[in-house]
């Protein structure tokens, strides 16, 4: 009697600790459905949103179509181009619900500019309706261009009748790839950072990634310039010129400038100069800097310009600027000069050392 008393009190125990525990557990189960119907109406606004999309470019595709045809109609309305009398003639008859896709659809960033595609400079004698199109790429190299040796092969093996078909377009890319390259990977000289060591945490890696710049002290500072052409009495000591200078490749060592002695930039389209910066010296040679150094500008129009100033030269150079103690010369040039077609560094005084030209910036207005 004792044995099955107290086994009902077990029983009686574990079913008093396992039926809330039971109920518990289902009460508190998650309940997906409110879940499921969420993602559901996600992935249906999703899909309303990707319709929504295709219905804009497609919009902007024709908009775009539009104002070409305006452009073409506006500037020879007397005489429209076959291709879109073409268009004209059979945009009645050709009504189609079936809407193709376009470069558009493809490149939708295309359609923040109007002239994405449009290429700088074209010369084309205007020939259209052929069936084969030769794409060839090109850009400038020092040596040895290789585009008039293809262009001649290409040519020499083609028949009569495929010459008559066939539309070479030309694309002579962008020749500055530094400057290009440059506004998407940032530079920071010398590095920000550098690893320590060559041996990796990994059994038999080497890392050779020590910057071949760290730890050197730059002796001259590059910028991109407008074009010019470089001249001067001062002799540069070897490879140390003042085009290279100019350009960014090395800094300007001249062997002991003299008075009278000019630094001429003579720009090949005039500008307006918003702010002109020289510094002289570097840190190997901080003593060779210009001394009594005056900024002079010539004027486009020389003649528009009112010269009863106290600041004109003999020859008519309107003295904007000079170097400083520390060998620096920055500053702007006054807009109402107008276009800058000539910019000199004139010497004053003789110097009992050489001469360095270590940046060189023109800053035009935009």
């Amino acid at each position: 009697m004792n044995l099955s008393h107290t086994r009902k009190r077990c029983l009686l125990v574990i079913g008093l600790i396992l039926v809330p525990c039971i109920v518990v557990n289902y009460i508190s189960a998650p309940d997906t459905r409110e879940e499921q119907i969420l993602q559901n109406g996600i992935a249906e606004l999703q899909v309303k949103l990707e319709n929504l999309h295709s219905k804009y470019i497609s919009s902007q595709e024709e908009i775009q179509m539009l104002t070409y045809q305006l452009i073409q109609l506006t500037e020879g309305a007397h005489q429209l181009m076959p291709d879109v009398q073409m268009f004209v003639n059979n945009s009645g008859s050709n009504v189609t619900n079936v809407k193709l896709p376009s470069v558009y659809n493809f490149l939708p960033h295309l359609l923040n500019d109007i002239n994405s595609l449009k290429p700088s400079y074209v010369k084309s004698k205007g020939r259209t309706g052929v069936s084969m199109v030769l794409g060839i790429p090109t850009v400038k190299r020092e040596v040895q261009s290789y585009l008039l040796a293809t262009l001649k092969n290409l040519l020499e093996r083609m028949s009569q009748k495929e010459t008559d078909d066939t539309l070479i377009v030309v694309l002579i890319a962008e020749k500055r790839c530094k400057i290009a390259k440059a506004e998407l990977w940032i530079h920071y000289k010398p590095s920000l950072f550098q690893h320590v060591g060559t041996h990796s945490s990994l059994k038999g890696k080497v890392q050779k990634l020590k910057d071949k710049q760290f730890g050197k002290i730059s002796l001259f500072y590059s910028h991109y310039n407008p074009e010019a052409v470089i001249e001067t009495q001062i002799k540069a000591y070897k490879q140390f010129t003042l085009k290279r200078a100019y350009k960014g490749d090395s800094f300007f060592w001249g062997l002991l400038p003299q008075p009278g002695d000019h630094l001429r930039f003579k720009f090949m389209k005039p500008i307006y100069i918003k702010r002109y910066l020289f510094r002289s010296g570097n840190a190997e040679h901080p003593s060779d800097k210009f001394y009594n150094t005056t900024v002079e500008v010539l004027p486009y129009l020389s003649n528009s310009v009112d010269r009863n100033h106290n600041n004109v030269t003999e020859d008519g150079y309107f003295i904007v600027g000079k170097f400083d103690s520390l060998g620096i010369a920055r500053g702007t040039v006054d807009r109402k000069l107008g276009k800058i077609s000539i910019l000199r560094l004139t010497v004053h005084s003789e110097s009992d050392n050489w001469a360095i030209l270590s940046e060189v910036s023109f800053e035009p207005y935009t």
